[in-house]
């Protein structure tokens, strides 16, 4: 069980078309989520439009996250709300069964903040394709 909890500072967004169409299985990595501090709760969300992974998702079907349009590169307003309805609600009663799944302990499931639980899940629903990763230690800030 994780008993300490590391704030990560950026998330990574990826996209996987589905499994119909051709594409080989690949997760390509779209966006990426920004935390200005590890007591922020502003988050800035960003298309990663300059790069090849997100040009071959554009090739492959990827029509952007649908909170998020892709007519504009960033996005700040309710960033972390519309990620946050990846997860359940901390009042649930099968919260502690979420958390014991991912093998986050409870106290330490309790203190995480949202973006913490989107890293260290990544919050993907199985009928779209989108999950959030971290992208290495050096995105994390210790709390």
């Amino acid at each position: 069980m994780l008993t300490h909890i590391i704030e990560p500072k950026r998330l990574l967004l990826t996209w996987q078309a589905s499994q119909g169409e051709s594409c080989g299985g690949k997760r390509h990595v779209v966006a990426e989520l920004c935390r200005e501090n590890s007591n922020s709760s502003h988050i800035t969300f960003r298309y990663n439009s300059d790069s090849s992974d997100y040009r071959e998702a554009i090739a492959k079907g990827f029509q952007g996250y649908p909170a998020f349009s892709l007519q504009h590169q960033n996005h700040n307003h309710d960033v972390l709300a519309a990620f946050a309805r990846r997860i359940p609600s901390r009042k649930r009663g099968d919260f502690l069964e979420y958390l014991s799944y991912w093998h986050i302990s409870p106290q330490a499931g309790e203190s995480m903040s949202d973006f913490a639980l989107l890293g260290y899940t990544g919050a993907g629903l199985p009928s779209d394709g989108f999950n959030r990763i971290c992208p290495s230690p050096s995105g994390w800030v210790s709390s």
